[in-house]
């Protein structure tokens, strides 16, 4: 082995003992600390008897909040206080006489009943947290559905279009960029497995069971320790627990997809399943399209396939120890088929996510709560490509990549006092890439697999002292690929509260991307390819620093206001945007730039009204983000590829009954960038040849649209949901294509054709049938 491995290899492990020895010295010590005694447990849903996250329990002038799996843990002096308060929007609170409570290391278990009315009100953050942060968002899978706008499914990432510093990447996409980043910097995790791609429908429809959802924690900044991988976000989503106490079945169709959702308890008060499956209303296209197309000389034939499948399921072994696990298939599979004068063309794209997750928690004695966990996850993509002439194939195509990834995780948490905790975790991620097969009916190329492991250890610390609450992290990653690299990440983040109303939030994050999106275009789609971090020679790392200030008056209105500075290094990208990465499909390295560099900067504010039935909500961003690598645009900075500057969300809700909502949101945004040729000529095979100079020089012309939505609950059991996307039917492009139809040698007319998408109602009804 090279010297220099090994000494690096030595320096980082020696490294890693001053952490770990750090750490165990700050537990040792936590052993003799306080004297109070403990009350700890659970908080559970009266009806579902699922546990519910961010309730909060008031003590004396302390508040503390359960965690995602609904614990929680609080010192208490029985001298001082009585009661504890529980609570949590849309559910009843419940005092408590500490007396009623068990004490030391036996665990309670608190319900809390649902109020009569409907969830229907997003909630603030000002009404769950102490000390809001501004940079967070929880979300609940009803508050999901309200915000989403396609298809009248629950999308997240549809939701988050309507949330300050968040954009969409395209016309009804699901893809998100944050800050001025890049749609392959967002941390998706699903019981805390990492997810590559999202999409069905090229991102058109939600790629998870909205039923399934049933709590997303959204970060933009002040990242804890333990999440790592991605650079611009971190959007957790929590499923819900399998059923341990009654039988239902719900189903809902709409106009795009059909659904059945089944809870089934195994063993009552210990063990339960989900079980849901969708399928696409489109699959009816199959039916129709292409009858005689066998017959015809000239024909068309469109096939759809598009459905996914999800179990979560949780074994309770205790009061204080339990096995959850989950599973998410999707598929889709789209054809198209043209008959012309005895040739005939077919296109076959499509993509598969498999995905498993397995967690173990367990509540300790002394205050300690511990965590472990492994997942699975295999993603892949391909694109067919056949022409056929009488009968005869002249031309084959196939293209395929995937990814595979394994992950073992462990973590630990003290909780010192009612103002102190301390976690630990380790870890790795071993993801093999399989970034290119090719073949055709002569030749067939494949680009060997790339492997990359990380493996992982942070401490985080939380504490609270006066109006102070702080998350201090550190990081840090060994990468192993082409040789060893490591990354030290600090992370802080520190509330003040300056008043009873009001709270300033600062925070330092570094980060670092484990794994880059290559794309031929700033198209994104879900058939491009994955690559290791270090495929580029360098590394990416990134550095963000932001400051916001949160106030709440007492005439119902709070508001925000954050900004932000960050840069990142060591990007990825595609040298000629308009060229497909899979041209020299022997090596393709050569056709990608690297070690960019990303700034970005901006502000974001919002204001919100609630007053019994009504709540608006309004918001404005504005980002400045460029990009700069020494091959492209001449070694000059240039726009990154999803900047849009002003982004201005505004959103309605109103419930006049139990029975009605209604629902308005309109969004307006920057016209996409994307490169515009500035001239063109015919070369000597009479072929137009475009000729650009800057990279993203051009824009799409402004969005706007407007959406307007109602859902009407007839009975406990049934409800409909009605929507218009985009009722204007403002024709905003989806994609602007170069044409050269508008070309001629003494005038260039311009390449502004392109696909529009105009209005889209749905409609859906959903019932519960045990």
């Amino acid at each position: 082995m090279n010297r220099l491995l090994v000494f690096d290899i030595e320096f980082h492990l020696m490294n890693l003992k001053k952490i770990i020895s750090l750490i165990l010295l700050l537990f040792a010590f936590s052993f003799a600390y306080s004297q109070m005694l403990s009350v700890k447990g659970f908080v559970k849903d009266s009806l579902t008897f699922e546990s519910l996250i961010s309730c909060y329990i008031f003590y004396d002038e302390t508040i503390i909040d359960t965690d995602i799996n609904g614990y929680f843990e609080i010192k208490i002096n029985e001298k001082n206080s009585s009661f504890i308060r529980v609570g949590l929007l849309g559910y009843n609170a419940k005092f408590i006489n500490i007396n009623d409570l068990e004490k030391g290391d036996k665990l309670n278990t608190i319900y809390l009943s649902p109020l009569l009315q409907d969830e229907v009100i997003i909630s603030t953050e000002a009404m769950q947290k102490k000390i809001p942060s501004t940079s967070q968002i929880k979300f609940s899978g009803k508050e999901i559905r309200l915000l989403s706008s396609l298809a009248g499914e629950a999308d997240v990432m549809q939701a988050l279009h309507f949330k300050p510093g968040f954009q969409p990447t395209r016309e009804g996409f699901s893809g998100v960029v944050t800050r001025g980043g890049l749609p392959d910097q967002n941390l998706l995790l699903i019981n805390g497995v990492r997810i590559y791609n999202y999409a069905h429908l090229f991102g058109f429809l939600p790629f998870i069971n909205g039923d399934f959802i049933k709590d997303v924690n959204i970060l933009k900044s002040g990242f804890p320790a333990k999440y790592g991988g991605k650079s611009s976000s971190v959007i957790d989503m929590t499923l819900f627990d399998g059923s341990t106490k009654k039988t239902e079945v719900v189903a809902s169709a709409g106009i795009l997809m059909s659904k059945l959702t089944v809870k089934i308890p195994v063993i009552k008060d210990k063990w339960g399943f989900n079980f849901g499956g969708r399928i696409s209303n489109l699959n009816l296209i199959n039916l129709f399209s292409g009858k005689d197309y066998d017959n015809k000389e000239n024909a068309s034939a469109v096939g759809i396939n598009i459905h996914d499948f999800t179990i979560s399921s949780k074994y309770n072994f205790s009061p204080s120890s339990f096995l959850s696990a989950f599973v998410l298939i999707s598929s889709d599979k789209n054809l198209i088929k043209q008959k012309r004068k005895g040739k005939e063309n077919i296109g076959s794209i499509g993509w598969a996510n498999k995905v498993f997750g397995l967690k173990y928690h367990q509540v300790l004695n002394k205050s300690w709560v511990i965590e472990g966990g492994a997942a699975f996850l295999h993603y892949s993509n391909f694109q067919i490509s056949e022409i056929n002439d009488l009968n005869k194939n002249i031309h084959k195509t196939d293209l395929l990549n995937s990814l595979h990834e394994t992950s073992l995780w462990f973590k630990g948490t003290k909780y010192l006092n009612n103002y102190l905790s301390a976690s630990v975790g380790i870890g790795n991620h071993y993801t093999k890439f399989n970034p290119l097969q090719y073949y055709d009916l002569k030749d067939s190329v494949i680009v060997p697999s790339l492997y990359l492991s990380n493996n992982f250890a942070y401490v985080s610390i939380t504490g609270e002292w006066k109006n102070f609450l702080t998350d201090i992290g550190f990081r840090y990653d060994i990468f192993s690929h082409n040789g060893i690299k490591h990354a030290v990440q600090p992370r802080v983040n520190i509330k003040y509260k300056l008043n009873d109303n009001s709270t300033l939030t600062a925070a330092l994050d570094v980060v670092s991307q484990n794994a880059f999106l290559i794309t031929s275009s700033n198209l994104e789609n879900p058939l491009e390819m994955w690559v290791p971090m270090d495929f580029g020679k360098s590394q990416n790392t990134g550095t963000q620093y932001s400051l916001g200030v949160r106030t709440n008056t007492k005439y119902r209105f709070s508001a925000t206001l954050e900004a932000f500075y960050k840069n990142q290094s060591g990007l990825v990208d595609n040298k000629n945007i308009y060229t497909d990465i899979n041209i020299e499909i022997g090596n393709f390295k050569k056709t990608l730039s690297y070690n960019g560099k990303l700034n970005a900067y901006g502000f974001e504010t919002s204001i919100e009204y609630q007053q019994n039935t009504l709540l608006i909500k309004s918001s404005y961003s504005y980002t400045y983000s460029m990009t700069k690598f020494e091959d492209i645009n001449m070694g000059n900075a240039y726009v990154s590829n999803f900047a849009r500057p002003h982004t201005f969300s505004f959103h309605l809700q109103y419930q006049p009954s139990q029975k009605w909502v209604l629902i308005l949101k309109s969004l307006y945004l920057s016209g996409h960038p994307f490169t515009a040729p500035v001239n063109a000529y015919f070369n000597n095979g009479n072929e137009i040849q475009y000729i650009f100079k800057e990279r993203n020089n051009g824009r799409y012309p402004n969005y706007f649209r407007f959406d307007v939505g109602i859902e009407f609950q007839k009975s406990l059991k049934s409800s409909w949901s009605f929507s218009v996307y985009n009722i204007t039917a403002r024709r905003n492009p989806f994609h602007i294509f170069l044409n050269s139809s508008n070309f001629s040698q003494e005038r260039f007319s311009g390449y502004y054709d392109g696909v529009n998408f105009t209005f889209l109602p749905s409609l859906s009804y959903s019932r519960k049938i045990i």
